[in-house]
């Protein structure tokens, strides 16, 4: 299915795929950074969850002391995707998703494994989103480019944008 069939029959399902696939994100906290931050997300669609682990001596993501509110960028360039995912981060404590989700990506970055004291999980639990979608295919887009250009049409049908409520 294309992309932006999906995120026309299936929005949310479109989001947590797009996660699966491309985990590479930025992130920013209102009031501790200033500007995103690349991040490894580790989407958890049945909790409604995106996890992500940090360091407590980070001076930015360690100072997250309580439920804050954050967004998350999104890009996929494969399948033409981006999304900007609006919600709550914090620190949790859950062993069971430190197990679940710890890779060789997070293994690198804490040297006594996922028992390091230095290392964090962060719970961010999205609140809403806008997921955007482009037509892959570039011959669709240069004519429906041509339709707009010759009054067939106001704008080139090029894509598709959704606002989700992922409460």
């Amino acid at each position: 299915m294309k992309m932006i069939d999906q995120i026309a029959q299936q929005p949310e399902q479109a989001l947590w795929q797009q996660l699966g696939e491309e985990n590479r994100v930025m992130l920013e906290v209102d009031g501790i950074t200033d500007y995103m931050q690349p991040m490894t997300a580790y989407p958890d669609p049945e909790r409604n969850t995106i996890w992500f682990f940090a360091r407590r001596s980070n001076e930015m993501f360690g100072a997250i002391h309580q439920p804050m509110h954050a967004h998350i960028c999104l890009m996929n360039g494969r399948e033409h995707f981006w999304a900007d995912i609006h919600g709550d981060i914090f620190e949790s404590q859950d062993r069971g998703a430190v197990a679940r989700y710890w890779s060789m990506d997070a293994e690198a970055w804490f040297d006594k494994g996922n028992q390091d004291p230095d290392m964090m999980l962060l719970a961010f639990e999205p609140q809403d989103a806008e997921i955007s979608a482009m037509d892959g295919n570039a011959i669709s887009r240069g004519y429906e480019h041509i339709k707009a250009i010759f009054g067939n049409q106001d704008e080139p049908h090029i894509g598709i944008r959704k606002r989700l409520d992922l409460n």
